[in-house]
C-alpha cells in the first residue's frame, strides 16, 4: 500500500497534536498563557495561474484565527479565505512552537485542514457573483490537508499589537499560501512572561 506525502504529513501533525499540550510542571514554576484573535488581510496564490503570467500575489486573502498561548506552544483555530477568479481557503487547528518571545513573538507551526476551492462567475444580473457548480470531473468539495504558517508579532507583551504572518495549505491541486498583515487582539501573558 503507498501512502501519498500529503497523508503522511497529515498524520505527522495529528501526532503533534496528539502530543500532551504542557510539559512537566516544576513546583513553584508559573506557565505563560494568553488568548487573542487574530485578524489579516493580505495576499496570496491558489497555485492555478498560468505558467506565463509569473504572479506570485494575484489573489486578496483573508485571514481569522482563535489562538491560546500555553506554555511554549500556540493553539490555534483558523479560517483563511483567498478570492478572485476562484476562492479558496481552509479551515484550520494548528499547533505553533514559539521560537523567541519578548517584545516579538516568532512561531511556527502545523496542523490538520479542510481545504476548500469554489470558483465564482461574474453574472451580468443584480446578484454579481454566485457558485458554480462542479461538474463531474472537477469535484470541489472540501478535503484533508495540511495547513502551516508562521508569524512574527510586534506587542506580545500588552497583548494587543501587529505582525506579519505567512501562511498556507497542502492539499494536491487545491495547495494555496498567502501572507498577510496581521492584527492581535487580545490579554496580556498573566505568568511567567519573559523579560
Amino acid at each position: 500500500m503507498r501512502l501519498s506525502l500529503v497523508t503522511l504529513l497529515f498524520l505527522a501533525s495529528c501526532s503533534v497534536l496528539a502530543m500532551p499540550v504542557f510539559s512537566a510542571e516544576l513546583p513553584g514554576a508559573e506557565r505563560p498563557r494568553a488568548d487573542w484573535i487574530t485578524l489579516g488581510f493580505g495576499a496570496g496564490d491558489l497555485g492555478q495561474a498560468e505558467s506565463h503570467e509569473n504572479l506570485l500575489f494575484n489573489e486578496m486573502a483573508f485571514l481569522v484565527s482563535a489562538n491560546a498561548l500555553r506554555d511554549s506552544k500556540i493553539w490555534s483555530v483558523r479560517v483563511t479565505r483567498l478570492a478572485s477568479d476562484t476562492v479558496g481557503g481552509d479551515l484550520a487547528l494548528l499547533c505553533d512552537r514559539v521560537i523567541t518571545r519578548g517584545d516579538l513573538l516568532v512561531s511556527a507551526g502545523v496542523g490538520p485542514a479542510l481545504v476548500y476551492r469554489n470558483r465564482i462567475v461574474s453574472d451580468e444580473g443584480p446578484l454579481c457573483c454566485a457558485l458554480k457548480s462542479s461538474s463531474d470531473d472537477d469535484d470541489l468539495t472540501p478535503i484533508i490537508g495540511l495547513a502551516w504558517s508562521a508569524q512574527a508579532l510586534f506587542g506580545e507583551r500588552t497583548g494587543s499589537g501587529f505582525g506579519l504572518q505567512s501562511f498556507g495549505g497542502i492539499a494536491d491541486r487545491r495547495s494555496f499560501w498567502a501572507l498577510a498583515l496581521v492584527f492581535r487582539l487580545g490579554d496580556r501573558p498573566t505568568a511567567g512572561e519573559q523579560r
